[in-house]
């Protein structure tokens, strides 16, 4: 079975377009879970350097500093990888698309267009202008023209709504054959996992509301952009709460994570090349001061907790930036049995329900829903669904009624910067990207002067700014040249993403 061995190395395995040796054809129920543990593998391994720009993380006494990411000295290989691997997967999703139209498969034509939305979207959120229209051509196509950022997020909401049609009213009984799916279909749990026909309804809904959930994600990244309000609201008309993830409903992968070397979760893979062997990116990487001033001036020790272990009788961070670190600084909390952060069988999360929650209360301060759900109710389940993803639901509670503005709706002054707070608390190293792009999009959490903040580095070769955007990667520079100069010249600091206003 494919699904069983997915989380050795997943183009050893399936690998349609690599691999000389294998079949060079493949069906979208074989497909589908690579592309699916792909996009898991990308949001959980590739940006953990964004941490550092976020607040969360810092280096370690005794260890050589990320030198890039200490000074903000991009070039364009920083990131190049990533550029790789999203548009290898969109291989693999467009493959399960094109695949699912001959063959009359709605249901995997649908959830392939979700994949690529999924990918496309960090794609522009990190590069802008990327090849979009004329890509994923396959040989002849090689230098693949750009397309403008804002059109192709306008084109990908229409890909989600075409997908939500689709999960809604399936046009063909064979969109599932649960005797061949039911173990290979692995987002929420695997909901297909008996023959019983009463679970496929479920299934369809709840890629209906992360399609939508996704939507809503790239709505609001809009949400700067002066006039773009009515656009936002027209495209939710309808929707209300019941329509996104829900609290406790985590897109999130698992195939079969297993504590075997080869077979570890994606982001403990990173950190741990075997059982007990600590790789140089968890002995060099700790917690940083601002992220353990922050948990610890909120009284939420237990969520520090989840993500860090204290290395002495207090947790103490480092400053980032500062090139000799602190000793003793908090690690990342690594453990086989329970769950914390670096559990080598946890599931690799897509999205978790606090994040829509957090969007959902977004949008809803905005008045950008018809519906009119209550911002506040939507805030404070997003803080409870975090604390019940880490498995700290009795502490939720007493954390929100706190009289504080950065956790309590009612003394907030600004609720939109009390919402994007804690979802930063909220999503520290489980959705990086996701972070830095609202800390660039709104501001929040901002560099100095309120409690939850992403601080500049201190390295004194810092640029002092953090960049808006990466560059083009080098090999793209060097085989589609025409290409990437017509996007003009391109300033990490001063050239934004279009919604990035």
């Amino acid at each position: 079975m494919v699904v069983g061995g997915l989380a050795s190395c997943k183009k050893d395995l399936l690998d349609i377009n690599k691999n000389p040796n294998a079949a060079t054809s493949s069906t979208p129920q074989l497909t589908t879970p690579i592309a699916l543990e792909g996009a898991a593998r990308i949001v959980n391994t590739q940006y953990n350097n964004y941490a550092f720009w976020v607040g969360f993380y810092s280096g370690s006494a005794g260890f050589a500093k990320p030198g890039t990411t200490y000074t903000y000295d991009i070039s364009s290989t920083y990131q190049a990888g990533t550029w790789d691997a999203i548009y290898n997967n969109l291989e693999d999703a467009d493959y399960v698309e094109q695949q699912a139209i001959a063959l009359k498969l709605p249901m995997y034509e649908g959830l392939a267009k979700v994949l690529k939305v999924i990918d496309y979207q960090q794609l522009v959120d990190q590069w802008g202008n990327v090849a979009y229209f004329d890509a994923l051509h396959g040989l002849g196509h090689f230098t693949p023209k750009y397309d403008d950022a804002q059109a192709i997020y306008e084109d990908l909401v229409k890909k989600l709504d075409t997908a939500v049609a689709i999960f809604k009213n399936p046009a063909t009984a064979q969109t599932i054959l649960l005797n061949i799916d039911s173990k290979k279909i692995i987002l929420f749990n695997n909901i297909l996992k008996t023959t019983d026909p009463s679970t496929v309804p479920l299934f369809l809904e709840q890629w209906a509301r992360f399609a939508n959930t996704i939507k809503l994600k790239l709505l609001l990244q809009q949400s700067q952009i002066p006039g773009r309000d009515a656009y936002i609201k027209q495209n939710l008309i309808g929707l209300g709460p019941d329509d996104f993830l829900r609290a406790g409903e985590d897109a999130a992968v698992n195939p079969g994570y297993q504590n075997t070397k080869g077979k570890f979760s994606p982001i403990f893979s990173v950190f741990f090349s075997d059982v007990a062997t600590a790789t140089d990116a968890f002995n060099s990487t700790k917690a940083s001061a601002n992220v353990i001033d922050v948990y610890t001036n909120m009284n939420d020790l237990d969520r520090l907790g989840w993500v860090f272990i204290k290395n002495g009788p207090t947790f103490l961070g480092s400053i980032f930036g500062d090139p000799s670190g602190t000793t003793n600084a908090a690690s990342f909390n690594r453990n086989a049995v329970n769950n914390v952060l670096l559990n080598p069988t946890r599931s690799a999360p897509i999205m978790i329900s606090a994040e829509s929650l957090f969007m959902q209360a977004e949008a809803a301060q905005r008045g950008y829903f018809s519906t009119s759900p209550i911002p506040q109710t939507l805030y404070e389940a997003a803080v409870q669904a975090s604390f019940a993803y880490e498995g700290l639901s009795a502490k939720a509670g007493a954390y929100l009624a706190q009289n504080r503005p950065e956790v309590s709706w009612t003394a907030a002054p600004d609720k939109i910067q009390l919402i994007i707070g804690q979802k930063w608390l909220a999503l520290n190293s489980i959705n990086n990207l996701t972070v830095y792009n609202d800390y660039r999009r709104t501001g929040f959490p901002v560099t100095s002067g309120a409690t939850i903040q992403a601080p500049l580095s201190t390295d004194p070769n810092s640029k002092g700014k953090v960049p808006i955007r990466m560059f083009y990667p080098q090999n793209e520079a060097l085989y589609n040249t025409d290409n990437v100069l017509a996007q003009g010249n391109i300033d990490v600091f001063n050239t934004p993403i279009f919604w990035d206003k």
